[in-house]
């Protein structure tokens, strides 16, 4: 199986940030999973940074032309920062017999202007949302879905959950500050305060600043408690997102915004057996729902759950085990 990756390397295509959220979601574990040597990078956006629409678009076609994959897999990052269809079509002619797939991040919101235009050029478009099975089969595009969670590659983690002694911060967030996050982490902040507990929050627009990876996972393997939300950045249906299943990871308990297809990934209904905790409405259902989980005697018992359910069912290894066969011909 030889794959041409078509992502961002960088986060937001800045490199002075770091690595991007792509590089360590689909560079990293696919390297692992195929091999390095069948795994060619290409980052588009920052080729189109650096050398402009022209060359960019030239050189992928010609990765394409030399390397003859048997996918390539692209990651969207923005409509301005995409290849154009007169290149997809070109990539295609060059290599008839290379399926061309896109992974969407965010079908929740940008469905009409992303999802449903890459839909018309690539062979596939695999998405994270449930809900927008119904969006692509009311379009006439059925066939291109494909529906495929977040997950997460243990080789970043510890082997093991760190215990009670070592998780020195009770309630933690990472992630951006938009919409009406920085009251609802308000209310968690009052709820800490009240119980003398501590608060930790990092990321974009948030008083902490962003992380990077390596901080996040400490942060997450030092917490008792991380706060997840479905918001996006753009008003659309709420969404499943990726820090739940890295949190679950890390073994600790997540307070995690309802979802409809929560209950598919993790337990979030039986005490007895439960993988995550749950909360819904406004700030002041979330900041009392902190307090009644900071009193938990079970949080650590709920977070070693969850990271057991994220090695048997959650692992990049078990999604692309069951996607890379679709590709055909391998």
């Amino acid at each position: 199986m030889k794959i041409i990756l078509v992502s961002m390397q960088w986060n937001y295509n800045r490199p002075e940030e770091g690595h991007s959220f792509e590089y360590w979601n689909f560079h990293e574990p696919l390297r692992r999973i195929i091999g390095q040597d069948m795994l060619l990078p290409y980052d588009f956006a920052d080729k189109l940074r650096v050398h402009g629409r022209q060359e960019a678009e030239a050189t992928l076609v010609e990765c394409v032309k030399s390397m003859r994959p048997n996918l390539v897999l692209f990651i969207p990052f923005a409509e301005h920062s995409n290849p154009s269809r007169a290149t997809w079509d070109e990539c295609r002619k060059v290599s008839p017999s290379t399926k061309f797939w896109a992974w969407s991040c965010d079908s929740s919101w940008r469905y009409e202007k992303l999802d449903r235009p890459l839909a018309a050029i690539m062979d596939k478009v695999v998405s994270t949302s449930g809900a927008a099975r119904a969006w692509y089969e009311r379009d006439g595009l059925g066939d291109k879905y494909a529906h495929c969670q977040w997950a997460v590659d243990l080789a970043q983690y510890p082997d093991a959950p760190l215990g009670a002694d070592a998780r020195c911060i009770d309630v933690s967030f990472t992630g951006q500050g938009y919409g009406k996050r920085k009251e609802y982490l308000e209310s968690v902040s009052s709820a800490a305060r009240s119980l003398e507990k501590t608060a930790c929050f990092r990321g974009g627009e948030i008083k902490g600043g962003r992380c990077s990876r390596d901080e996040m996972i400490a942060m997450y393997l030092h917490s008792r408690l991380v706060i997840n939300f479905t918001s996006s950045w753009q008003p659309g249906p709420p969404q499943l997102k990726a820090r739940l299943f890295e949190a679950a990871a890390c073994g600790a308990a997540v307070l995690q915004e309802e979802h409809p297809e929560l209950q598919d990934c993790f337990e979030s209904r039986d005490d007895a057996t439960r993988e995550v905790l749950t909360w819904s409405g406004g700030p002041d259902e979330l900041g009392k729902c902190v307090h009644s989980a900071l009193q938990r005697k079970d949080l650590l018992d709920i977070g070693r759950r969850a990271r057991v359910r994220v090695e048997s069912d959650h692992t990049w290894k078990r999604r692309w085990t069951k996607l890379l066969p679709l590709v055909g011909g391998v």
